[in-house]
């Protein structure tokens, strides 16, 4: 539909309710039924936030509260305790995330995360389903004793006296994180330092730690955003991480970029210029080429306009990880599902294929990332031709760079096994780069 013809309809359309309020009401009935029932993939986002309950602020203090007394009775360390529960250099803004999802909490941290400077951080900590932290760290304690030693009874053990080797902690470390991303350290690469910090040698008495300090190391380790953000720091794709306090930990700030899903963003005043809106598309496809070409590489199965969050210098980085994961990880998740049907081995906006035979899912991803982002993020997902990052583009590009989105985002193989696929090669993400590059250009121009 031309810009024109848009117009031309929305004039009719708001005589016609004028003239009879009943189309309206019917109008907002259907439009409900379609958002409602369509599957996952469409308009999850807009459900989700009709049925999601957002966190309290309360719940975020008392989460503070908690681990500070532990902290004060020493069950919990970190270089984040002395700031957050003596110096109160850290202080609580708001909670961020909703009831059933991970702790996320606003804090501005002053003097501490930027020496002589007050930034915007967040705290984050996976949810612990109503139990006690304490019991969550006992928990983690007797997990870490079956795995080191199993003979020893788990419930009679001290954790200020039962001492664990960094040895044991090294192998345990690396084992974990060959299981989840195929990754093996570095002959001068120190996995607990890796993942704890430089300073973790202070920590030990010789070559040995007590349970205090490995199980505050063990439920670290196991939250998959604080995991993810350690090992593959140096890529640039995720927000830092500070320090931490037991199991809650502190990384930087980006604000999200708002989703432009909603029925004819560009009506509204808020709707970026073109001009922002394609620098911000080309460093999301830097980030997503980095992903796809790193020595490991890593699948964003949750991918979405607010999961990407602007740097101070106005980098890109991916602020929401938990659903992100490399292949030896996705391939278990993908292999564990019984299937009827293509549809049903989808983890997010991971698609995986169908096996009839076996009625198991293939150790394989059938989409990827470039894929999702082409049609969660550059397209709209209630109107692909109204709504999203790159609708309503320049004259100039608009034809080649709309057929060039749709192209990327729905377009399908099929290989002789069967087995279709949606993965747009490198040289689509190519072409999304030079044609973004030449509507700046050309914008450029205009002005001059």
């Amino acid at each position: 539909m031309s810009g024109s013809r848009l117009k031309y309809f929305l004039l009719n359309f708001s005589s016609e309710v004028r003239k009879r309020p009943k189309v309206l009401i019917v109008f907002l009935i259907v439009l409900g039924l379609i958002v409602w029932t369509t599957p996952s993939g469409k308009v999850l986002s807009l459900r989700e936030r009709l049925v999601a309950v957002p966190c309290e602020n309360d719940d975020s203090k008392h989460l503070i509260e908690d681990v500070c007394k532990l902290y004060e009775r020493k069950e919990i360390i970190g270089d984040l305790c002395e700031p957050l529960c003596r110096k109160q250099s850290i202080q609580f803004s708001q909670c961020l995330n909703y009831k059933r999802g991970k702790h996320v909490i606003a804090v501005q941290c002053k003097d501490h995360c930027v020496p002589g400077k007050t930034v915007s951080a967040v705290l984050k900590m996976a949810r612990l389903n109503g139990s006690p932290l304490a019991k969550h760290l006992a928990e983690a304690g007797k997990e870490l004793l079956v795995k080191t030693n199993p003979k020893v009874d788990p419930n009679t053990v001290d954790p200020f006296e039962y001492f664990i080797s960094s040895e044991s902690l090294s192998i345990l470390t690396s084992d974990y994180l060959n299981d989840e991303y195929g990754y093996f350290a570095r002959d001068d690469q120190d996995l607990l330092s890796v993942i704890w910090g430089e300073d973790y040698p202070e920590k030990f008495r010789g070559p040995h730690t007590n349970l205090v300090f490995a199980r505050i190391y063990w439920s670290l380790l196991r939250q998959n955003e604080f995991r993810i953000s350690r090992v593959f720091s140096e890529w640039e794709v995720f927000p830092n991480i500070y320090n931490f306090c037991g199991p809650l930990y502190m990384a930087e700030h980006f604000p999200p970029f708002k989703s432009l899903d909603a029925l004819f963003p560009f009506l509204h005043s808020e709707f970026p210029a073109w001009s922002n809106r394609a620098k911000l598309a080309i460093q999301i496809l830097e980030l997503v080429q980095r992903m796809d070409t790193m020595e490991h590489p890593l699948h964003l199965c949750d991918t979405k306009s607010p999961h990407f969050g602007f740097t101070p210098s106005g980098q890109v980085r991916f602020i929401d990880s938990d659903t992100v994961f490399a292949d030896e990880a996705l391939s278990r998740i993908m292999s564990s599902q019984v299937c009827g049907s293509d549809a049903e081995c989808v983890f997010y906006d991971c698609e995986g294929f169908c096996n009839i035979k076996t009625g198991k899912c293939l150790e394989m991803r059938t989409n990827n990332n470039l894929q999702v982002v082409c049609s969660k993020v550059f397209r709209g997902t209630t109107f692909a031709s109204y709504g999203g990052l790159l609708s309503t583009p320049p004259k100039s590009v608009a034809a080649k760079l709309t057929a060039l989105v749709t192209e990327c985002a729905t377009e399908s193989k099929q290989d002789i096994s069967g087995i279709v696929t949606r993965k747009p090669s490198q040289d689509t993400l190519l072409k999304l780069q030079r044609y973004l590059l030449e509507s700046l250009k050309e914008e450029e121009a205009g002005k001059s």
